[in-house]
């Protein structure tokens, strides 16, 4: 599909400064045709910078027919753990000046990494925008009055557009349907036709992985772990089924049998568990089926829910594997891993997916709007 994939570059060492996002273009020998784009994310997990190195062929209209995904495909394994955001905790005047300070001391790090300041780009998350409300219009006016760059918000449906066109070329649009389970809210949508001219049709509710778990812990206070896929069901049932019944409506009621692409924290979870062997392979989409996320609801009712290591995965892979994952469980516990598995069953079987021609999850899915928000952005 592209030139390098991402196991590649890292092999070659194209890092730049250790704040990476390369495309599959990007090669020492080709250093005169790509440009270096800069990014700063702000978003709940705190200010993340990241250099893209972008093959100028891939930002023409030429490769409009392409996913953003197909255009760009870029690997962020270099970039440092993101910083804080003071804002979070201090919704006032201090909060604002200490974000700006460390928003224009990013800056001056993309400067130093040789990107022009014309190419850097800023957004803040809808989740960060809503929570920053009362002084968001204190913060983009004092964040252009220090670095001379506006910085762009973007509500929960453009978040959702934008992760869809990262992830399905226009050819495809009118045959896929996306749902994104995150930690806060479930959304997703789907085009009406194919090409450029259609419409985009999305869909959100205020549940995820995190917030459903918490829900059914205040309702259920001492549910155990066994038990909590019940719980979550019923709670699904009677909460989140009729919301979704008419949220969903005006998408994908208008699809004849689409494609599914699910994405999100539970779904990486629940591949990581069913799909050990595609998971370590380095595969971009990985087919699943309702059946998988039962078999790890089973496992969790069973005592067991992170699933247990195949014994015939051994050496480098074991390792692999095994730290993939200490990664779900640092990020889900496993009250919060019941809930978001049981919710994608839950959906599944709302939607009849299992009647759906494929139901994929592509594994480069998280946090990828931003990547397509760079691409839009730079190429206008």
């Amino acid at each position: 599909m592209m030139g390098l994939d991402r196991r590649e570059l890292l092999e070659r060492g194209l890092l730049l400064g250790g704040l990476l996002a390369l495309a599959p273009h990007a090669s020492a020998d080709a250093a005169s045709t790509d440009k270096k784009l800069g990014l700063i994310d702000i978003s709940a997990s705190g200010i993340t910078t990241w250099v893209y190195q972008i093959a100028v062929a891939n930002m023409t209209t030429q490769h409009a027919k392409l996913s953003g995904f197909q255009r760009l495909e870029p690997s962020k394994s270099g970039s440092p753990p993101p910083i804080a955001l003071p804002l979070l905790d201090d919704v006032s005047a201090a909060g604002v000046a200490a974000t700006v300070d460390l928003i224009a001391g990013r800056i001056d790090r993309l400067i130093e990494l040789k990107v022009k300041k014309t190419d850097i780009y800023l957004v803040m998350s809808s989740g960060v925008a809503q929570r920053a409300m009362p002084v968001l219009k204190q913060l983009t006016r004092d964040v252009r009055a220090r670095t001379g760059l506006h910085l762009a918000t973007v509500t929960a449906r453009d978040e959702a557009r934008l992760q869809f066109d990262w992830l399905v070329a226009p050819s495809d649009r009118g045959r896929v349907f996306q749902f994104d389970v995150g930690s806060g809210n479930t959304k997703g949508g789907s085009y009406d036709r194919r090409g450029w001219k259609g419409h985009y049709a999305d869909f959100s509710i205020p549940f995820g992985t995190k917030t459903l778990a918490a829900a059914v812990k205040e309702r259920s206070p001492d549910v155990d772990v066994a038990d909590f896929p019940a719980r979550t069901r019923e709670f699904y049932d009677q909460a989140i089924a009729p919301q979704l019944t008419r949220e969903s409506a005006k998408s994908l009621g208008k699809l004849k049998n689409p494609r599914i692409i699910l994405s999100g924290g539970a779904v990486w979870a629940a591949t990581v568990i069913s799909h050990p062997r595609e998971m370590i392979s380095g595969r971009d989409f990985i087919d699943i089926s309702p059946d998988n996320l039962n078999q790890v609801i089973q496992s969790i009712q069973k005592g067991i829910p992170y699933g247990i290591v195949p014994s015939d995965i051994q050496g480098d892979d074991r390792k692999k594997l095994l730290k993939m994952r200490e990664n779900v469980r640092n990020v889900f516990n496993p009250h919060q891993l019941a809930a978001g598995v049981t919710l994608l069953a839950c959906m599944c079987e709302q939607f009849n997916f299992d009647k759906a021609p494929k139901i994929t999850f592509p594994t480069f899915s998280g946090n990828t709007w931003t990547s397509q928000f760079l691409l839009e952005s730079s190429s206008r």
